[in-house]
């Protein structure tokens, strides 16, 4: 992402989408993104998944860039296998509701 200080906001500059997740895969796309920036790209930072592979691939193609995980997508990932039906404060409040409909 760049940062566009005439508006305040983040712009991102590249989005990879890719069918095989493997550290070979992700290599050669991040190689073909300093290729085609004639290597002159050197991001200070990249936010990118918590997948090995894609770590492995970023910190060979930009050795000297901060990774930064995405929380986004690792909430996601959590929320999606967490169940909700174990966490106390749901349960007490479905049993709050159930209570208070009586009335």
């Amino acid at each position: 992402m760049v940062h566009d200080p005439t508006y305040d906001v983040y712009i991102p500059v590249v989005h990879i989408l890719v069918e095989a997740e493997e550290e070979w895969t992700y290599w050669h796309a991040l190689h073909w993104v300093r290729v085609l920036s004639k290597m002159e790209m050197t991001p200070g930072s990249i936010t990118s998944g918590f997948e090995a592979a894609l770590i492995n691939g970023v910190r060979d193609q930009f050795p000297n860039s901060a990774l930064i995980g995405c929380l986004f997508t690792e909430s996601r990932r959590f929320a999606k296998n967490w169940s909700t039906s174990d966490f106390l404060p749901i349960k007490l409040m479905r049993q709050w509701l159930q209570v208070s409909s009586t009335f």
